[in-house]
């Protein structure tokens, strides 16, 4: 992960909640559960800091980001979907080393 004091971000530069599954992730996706390429475009992850045996983690949440624009859901971060359980189509958690996922634990729900 790169930090940047605040204001030095490039112009149109903003950071994102909702992010697009992309990487080890996606790798993981395709390989454990079989999900498509069609499929995973269209899936988003929210993420936020945790612990897992005293180690720190990047805990994570999938959803169709679709499904939620149908239901009127606005998804902004990880919290967001504390309500809506029924969106959530994988959750768990993978660690970060240099910015990269690594031991990847999601689970389907």
């Amino acid at each position: 992960m790169f930090w940047r004091k605040r204001g030095t971000e490039q112009k149109g530069e903003k950071r994102k909640a909702v992010k697009k599954i992309v990487g080890p992730l996606w790798a993981h996706m395709v390989t454990r559960y079989r999900v498509t390429d069609d499929v995973l475009q269209n899936l988003r992850r929210v993420e936020r800091h945790g612990l897992v045996e005293d180690k720190p983690v990047i805990m994570i949440r999938m959803f169709d980001l679709a499904t939620a624009d149908k239901t009127g859901v606005s998804i902004e971060d990880f919290e967001s979907l504390d309500g809506h359980p029924e969106l959530v189509l994988y959750a768990g958690y993978y660690r970060s080393v240099l910015g990269v996922a690594t031991d990847i634990h999601i689970e389907k729900k």
